[in-house]
C-alpha cells in the first residue's frame, strides 16, 4: 500500500521515479516460505538479500557475517599493500642491506 501511495505522490508532485533502479529488501530473522513481490505500478521490483549502505553491508537476515568478511578482505589487501610498500622503501633507501 505504501508503494502505491508513493506512486500517487509521484503523479501529484509531477516527479518521476525510475522503478528500474529500485530494489527491495525485507528484514526478518524467521524463515520465509513465500517471498512477497513488490510492484511499483505494473513493474516488479527485484528483491535483494544484501546491500551496501554507507560502507556497511546489510543482510536481510540481520546477520553481520557478510560485512565482517568484506571488512577482513579489504583490510588484508591494505595490509599486504603496506607491507610491500615498506619493503620497497627499505630496499630503495638502504641498498647496503641487500
Amino acid at each position: 500500500m505504501d508503494i502505491n501511495s508513493l506512486e500517487e505522490w509521484e503523479i501529484e508532485n509531477k516527479m518521476e521515479i525510475n522503478p528500474g533502479k529500485s530494489k527491495a529488501e525485507r528484514f526478518t530473522k524467521t524463515r520465509v516460505k513465500e517471498q512477497i513481490k513488490y510492484y511499483f505500478g505494473a513493474q516488479l521490483i527485484p528483491q535483494l538479500n544484501t546491500f551496501k549502505y554507507l560502507g556497511i553491508i546489510i543482510s536481510s537476515n540481520l546477520n553481520w557475517a557478510d560485512h565482517v568478511s568484506y571488512t577482513l578482505r579489504n583490510s588484508s589487501k591494505v595490509l599486504y599493500f603496506t607491507i610491500r610498500t615498506l619493503k620497497w622503501e627499505i630496499i630503495i633507501r638502504s641498498p647496503q642491506l641487500i
